[in-house]
């Protein structure tokens, strides 16, 4: 019975070392992935400001469109992302966006954003 105890013991702690581990690990990437994520995010801030002032906002304002209907599609379409809390703020950003700017969306996306929740009135700025 003794024995038994010990490498019941012994099987426990070495669960616990691992998992201690393991959570470690697992926390670094985590941290090294969010660190990147954000640095990255500040360099595109920076050099889309850049453009901006350089004068490139059609450029710019084109490619985002381009961005906004192959985005929705793929949200609307990947299972991994479809039922996310973030999908759902993503598509009302990209309604409110068409609605607000008076365009129509585009044929890609119009079933999508039609069937997404209507845009509130107040949420477009006054002109």
């Amino acid at each position: 019975m003794k024995r038994y105890l010990i490498g019941t013991a012994i099987f426990v702690l070495g669960l616990l070392i691992g998992a201690a581990a393991a959570g470690l690990f697992v926390k670094k990437i985590y941290t090294n992935q969010a660190a990147k994520m954000y640095s990255m995010s500040v360099g595109a801030d920076a050099l889309l400001a850049q453009q901006l002032r350089a004068g490139l906002a059609d450029i710019i304002l084109e490619a985002t469109d381009r961005r906004i209907v192959t985005g929705v599609v793929e949200l609307h379409q990947n299972p991994q992302l479809k039922d996310l809390w973030t999908t759902e703020v993503a598509l009302a950003a990209a309604k409110e966006y068409y609605t607000c700017a008076k365009l129509e969306f585009p044929p890609e996306i119009a079933q999508i954003l039609n069937d997404s929740p209507p845009v509130p009135a107040d949420r477009c700025p006054r002109e």
